[in-house]
């Protein structure tokens, strides 16, 4: 007979229960909230405001870059884009700055491009959190800022440290990805901050002295913003299977690019007023020579990438287009149906053929019948002609 053992648990010692408590004390905040909960709505909050960001980007965007207004009577929506902004980036850095997209959607994959998720979190870290406080925290300022923070030196000087620092930052990030997308998303917060150092003044002075540094600091953020939102709204609609690869492509080629080209115009004709524009014949410069410089070489980066890919895609919708006419033609001249059809259409005698034949062959009936006939009438002559001789003699 077979003996069982009796199987027991061991009893929970002191270690398991600290382990326990250990656990449960790591998935509260502060000790007293559980982070899932804390998760959920802000994760619900930062979807909010980063589609709010998204829609009002465009609006500033199409007013300031497209039309090329001053946008003084949408101050309160330009608030209102950069504080939806700030807010859901700052929500990203705080609750989800480890979980930022490691992945990509594109017609090459992450191996042939020499990418690793951990680069792809690092450049999505740069550009979607750290890029996106700093294109919103100077327009901020002034509009929020109260008079003594706009005429004080050292916040000037701070907000210049602050850009500098955060500009190296988004370096650092998104080095390994492309040193070329640094001048997009990190060169601008830089040459700000650089401009407010050489001022050597206070933001309002600045401000007065440069009176176009701030609009074309609002034309690039509501561009960068808007491209950066537009890019984690399709790629998180597609992670959850609303949306396929093909639609992401599609609408990222379409929507990026015709941004840029947009911008590109608008950039180069601003740089061209500001060189050229002299009132009283005596050359004013409404923008801090930085940012001046920064703009040329964003022209060069943007056009470096973009101008290619249009042209690109022209020139292969022009080839497929010319390819697709020829085929159409010779598949219609030299098609295996075609080459068959010839080839019985030249077996079949032509109509022609047999009326030649039939008049020959009918041709040569009457010609014997002919000859027949004129060999019997011939002997019959002979015939007549003999007996009429005989009688005679």
């Amino acid at each position: 007979m077979n003996s069982t053992k009796s199987v027991r648990s061991r009893p929970p010692t002191a270690i398991t229960d600290e382990t326990d408590h250990a656990t449960t004390k790591n998935n509260k905040f502060l000790g007293i909230l559980n982070k899932r909960y804390i998760k959920s709505v802000h994760g619900i909050l930062h979807g909010i405001l980063s589609l709010k960001a998204l829609v009002l980007g465009n609006l500033v965007f199409a007013d300031r870059v497209l039309l090329g207004t001053d946008f003084t009577k949408g101050t309160t929506i330009e608030a209102l884009f950069h504080r939806s902004n700030f807010l859901s980036s700052f929500i990203t850095l705080v609750f989800f700055w480890n979980h930022v997209q490691n992945w990509r959607l594109g017609s090459s994959t992450m191996e042939e491009r020499e990418l690793t998720p951990q680069i792809l979190k690092r450049f999505n870290q740069g550009r979607g959190v750290v890029t996106m406080l700093l294109f919103s925290l100077f327009p901020l300022v002034c509009t929020y800022g109260s008079q003594a923070t706009l005429d004080s030196q050292l916040v000037a000087t701070s907000m210049a440290a602050t850009f500098l620092v955060g500009s190296a930052g988004v370096y650092n990030l998104v080095k390994h990805y492309s040193r070329v997308m640094w001048i997009v998303y990190g060169l601008t917060p830089m040459m700000l901050g650089l401009s407010l150092l050489a001022h050597n003044g206070s933001i309002a002075s600045f401000l007065v002295t440069y009176p176009l540094a701030i609009d074309w600091y609002q034309k690039e953020a509501s561009f960068v913003v808007s491209c950066v939102q537009m890019g984690f709204l399709l790629y998180y609609l597609y992670s959850r299977n609303k949306v396929t690869q093909t639609t992401v492509n599609t609408i990222c080629k379409t929507y990026h690019v015709g941004l840029t080209l947009v911008y590109l115009f608008r950039v180069e004709l601003d740089l061209w007023v500001e060189w050229n524009y002299s009132p009283n014949a005596t050359a004013v410069t409404t923008v801090p020579g930085p940012m001046v410089a920064k703009v040329m070489l964003l022209t060069l980066a943007l056009s470096a990438k973009i101008v290619p890919l249009v042209f690109g895609k022209l020139l292969v919708v022009t080839v497929s287009k010319i390819e697709s006419l020829l085929h159409e033609n010779l598949t219609s001249s030299w098609s295996i149906e075609g080459i068959q059809s010839s080839v019985a259409h030249a077996a079949q005698p032509h109509p022609t053929v047999r009326a030649s034949t039939a008049v020959a062959r009918n041709t040569t009936t009457c010609a014997i019948v002919t000859v027949g006939t004129t060999e019997a009438t011939t002997q019959r002559r002979r015939q007549r002609s003999s007996v009429t001789e005989r009688i005679l003699a």
